[in-house]
Protein backbone atom coordinates (compact mmCIF):
# COMPACT_ATOMS: atom_id res chain seq x y z
CA UNK A 1 0.00 0.00 0.00
CA UNK A 2 1.20 3.94 -0.30
CA UNK A 3 0.19 6.43 2.40
CA UNK A 4 0.88 9.78 1.65
CA UNK A 5 0.78 12.57 4.14
CA UNK A 6 2.10 16.63 4.54
CA UNK A 7 4.20 17.43 6.39
CA UNK A 8 6.41 20.64 7.07
CA UNK A 9 5.95 21.79 3.47
CA UNK A 10 6.92 18.26 1.78
CA UNK A 11 5.03 15.55 1.15
CA UNK A 12 5.92 11.94 2.89
CA UNK A 13 5.22 8.77 1.08
CA UNK A 14 5.90 4.99 2.26
CA UNK A 15 5.39 2.27 0.74
CA UNK A 16 6.22 -1.17 1.21
CA UNK A 17 8.38 -3.28 -1.90
CA UNK A 18 8.83 -7.21 -2.10
CA UNK A 19 11.89 -8.34 -3.20
CA UNK A 20 13.61 -11.61 -3.78
CA UNK A 21 13.26 -14.02 -1.49
CA UNK A 22 10.50 -13.11 0.39
CA UNK A 23 12.62 -10.14 1.16
CA UNK A 24 10.35 -6.68 2.39
CA UNK A 25 11.70 -3.25 2.41
CA UNK A 26 9.92 -0.44 3.91
CA UNK A 27 10.37 2.85 2.00
CA UNK A 28 9.85 6.14 3.44
CA UNK A 29 10.41 8.95 0.86
CA UNK A 30 10.08 12.94 1.54
CA UNK A 31 9.29 14.87 -1.55
CA UNK A 32 9.69 18.87 -2.14
CA UNK A 33 7.06 20.99 -3.14
CA UNK A 34 8.35 20.75 -6.89
CA UNK A 35 8.10 17.13 -6.62
CA UNK A 36 11.78 15.97 -5.95
CA UNK A 37 12.85 13.70 -3.88
CA UNK A 38 14.51 14.97 -0.91
CA UNK A 39 15.33 12.24 1.79
CA UNK A 40 15.12 8.05 0.84
CA UNK A 41 15.21 5.55 4.19
CA UNK A 42 14.46 1.90 3.95
CA UNK A 43 14.14 -0.32 6.29
CA UNK A 44 14.32 -4.30 6.01
CA UNK A 45 13.72 -4.66 9.66
CA UNK A 46 10.91 -7.78 9.77
CA UNK A 47 9.18 -6.01 12.59
CA UNK A 48 9.27 -2.71 11.07
CA UNK A 49 8.02 -4.25 7.94
CA UNK A 50 5.47 -6.53 9.17
CA UNK A 51 3.90 -3.76 10.99
CA UNK A 52 3.71 -1.77 7.70
CA UNK A 53 2.18 -4.95 6.24
CA UNK A 54 -0.58 -5.46 8.89
CA UNK A 55 -1.33 -1.96 8.79
CA UNK A 56 -1.81 -2.52 4.83
CA UNK A 57 -3.61 -5.70 4.73
CA UNK A 58 -6.50 -3.16 6.94
CA UNK A 59 -6.14 -0.51 4.69
CA UNK A 60 -5.24 -1.17 1.44
CA UNK A 61 -4.26 1.27 -0.94
CA UNK A 62 -2.30 1.69 -4.06
CA UNK A 63 -3.17 5.30 -5.50
CA UNK A 64 -1.94 5.63 -9.69
CA UNK A 65 -2.22 9.27 -9.79
CA UNK A 66 0.36 9.59 -6.50
CA UNK A 67 2.73 6.89 -8.00
CA UNK A 68 2.99 8.95 -11.24
CA UNK A 69 2.69 12.17 -9.74
CA UNK A 70 6.19 11.69 -7.54
CA UNK A 71 8.15 9.15 -9.67
CA UNK A 72 7.93 6.25 -7.44
CA UNK A 73 8.70 3.53 -10.29
CA UNK A 74 11.98 5.33 -10.52
CA UNK A 75 13.16 5.13 -6.74
CA UNK A 76 12.90 1.40 -7.86
CA UNK A 77 16.04 1.43 -10.56
CA UNK A 78 18.95 0.49 -9.53
CA UNK A 79 20.86 3.81 -10.21
CA UNK A 80 18.06 5.71 -8.63
CA UNK A 81 18.65 7.75 -5.56
CA UNK A 82 16.79 5.55 -3.41
CA UNK A 83 18.40 2.20 -4.51
CA UNK A 84 19.45 -0.66 -2.38
CA UNK A 85 22.62 -1.87 -2.12
CA UNK A 86 25.36 -2.90 -0.13
CA UNK A 87 24.79 -1.64 3.36
CA UNK A 88 26.47 2.04 3.59
CA UNK A 89 26.86 4.09 6.47
CA UNK A 90 24.87 6.91 8.22
CA UNK A 91 25.37 9.72 5.34
CA UNK A 92 22.01 11.23 5.18
CA UNK A 93 22.89 14.84 5.26
CA UNK A 94 25.74 14.21 2.26
CA UNK A 95 23.38 11.99 0.04
CA UNK A 96 19.96 12.29 1.24
CA UNK A 97 19.24 8.72 1.61
CA UNK A 98 20.14 6.36 4.16
CA UNK A 99 19.97 2.85 4.63
CA UNK A 100 18.48 2.00 7.75
CA UNK A 101 18.65 -1.71 7.86
CA UNK A 102 18.51 -3.14 11.51
CA UNK A 103 19.03 -7.12 10.05
CA UNK A 104 21.78 -6.94 8.36
CA UNK A 105 24.42 -3.98 8.44
CA UNK A 106 27.37 -4.68 10.22
CA UNK A 107 28.02 -0.87 11.25
CA UNK A 108 25.46 0.33 13.38
CA UNK A 109 26.43 2.82 16.09
CA UNK A 110 24.39 1.16 18.61
CA UNK A 111 21.86 -1.76 19.51
CA UNK A 112 18.23 -0.25 19.87
CA UNK A 113 14.83 0.06 18.19
CA UNK A 114 13.62 3.55 16.54
CA UNK A 115 10.83 3.47 15.08
CA UNK A 116 11.23 3.85 11.42
CA UNK A 117 11.65 7.50 10.11
CA UNK A 118 12.53 9.25 13.45
CA UNK A 119 16.10 9.36 14.97
CA UNK A 120 14.65 10.19 18.02
CA UNK A 121 11.53 8.08 18.58
CA UNK A 122 12.38 4.14 20.38
CA UNK A 123 14.66 2.74 22.80
CA UNK A 124 17.52 5.04 22.52
CA UNK A 125 18.76 7.95 19.34
CA UNK A 126 20.15 7.07 15.94
CA UNK A 127 20.93 11.27 15.96
CA UNK A 128 24.53 12.35 15.25
CA UNK A 129 23.43 15.18 17.61
CA UNK A 130 21.15 17.36 18.83
CA UNK A 131 20.18 19.17 16.01
CA UNK A 132 19.83 15.99 13.65
CA UNK A 133 16.16 14.63 13.14
CA UNK A 134 14.69 12.44 11.18
CA UNK A 135 12.00 12.66 8.41
CA UNK A 136 9.12 13.12 11.33
CA UNK A 137 10.31 15.92 12.75
CA UNK A 138 7.35 17.17 14.80
CA UNK A 139 7.54 13.54 16.28
CA UNK A 140 11.48 13.69 16.82
CA UNK A 141 11.34 16.98 18.09
CA UNK A 142 8.72 15.68 20.67
CA UNK A 143 10.60 12.80 21.42
CA UNK A 144 14.14 14.35 21.57
CA UNK A 145 12.57 17.05 23.97
CA UNK A 146 11.55 13.83 26.36
CA UNK A 147 15.24 12.21 25.98
CA UNK A 148 16.31 15.26 27.49
CA UNK A 149 14.46 15.55 30.47
CA UNK A 150 16.26 16.19 33.50
CA UNK A 151 14.30 14.47 36.08
CA UNK A 152 14.30 11.05 35.42
CA UNK A 153 14.42 7.92 37.07
CA UNK A 154 16.68 5.25 35.62
CA UNK A 155 16.40 1.65 35.51
CA UNK A 156 16.13 -0.51 38.78
CA UNK A 157 16.38 2.98 40.94
CA UNK A 158 14.61 5.27 43.32
CA UNK A 159 14.06 9.25 42.42
CA UNK A 160 11.42 11.23 43.72
CA UNK A 161 10.67 8.94 46.43
CA UNK A 162 9.47 6.45 43.10
CA UNK A 163 10.83 3.47 42.35
CA UNK A 164 11.01 2.29 39.00
CA UNK A 165 10.76 -1.66 38.37
CA UNK A 166 11.64 -1.17 34.33
CA UNK A 167 14.12 -1.70 32.37
CA UNK A 168 14.14 1.27 31.15
CA UNK A 169 14.44 5.12 32.09
CA UNK A 170 10.47 6.81 33.06
CA UNK A 171 10.64 10.76 32.55
CA UNK A 172 8.92 13.10 35.53
CA UNK A 173 5.40 13.78 34.68
CA UNK A 174 6.37 17.58 34.30
CA UNK A 175 8.71 16.31 31.06
CA UNK A 176 5.41 14.23 30.04
CA UNK A 177 3.25 17.15 30.07
CA UNK A 178 5.36 19.42 27.67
Amino acid sequence: CLRSSPADGHTLLTFLRHGAHGARFLYFTKWSDDLRLARCEIYSNPDSTGGYRAFCNRNETWDEELVKKFNISGLLFADSPCALGPSVGPTPELTGRRRADETETKTRRKRSWIFPGTLWCGTGSKAAGYEQLGMFERADKCCREHDHCSDIIPAFTVNYGVFNPNFFTVSHCECDQR
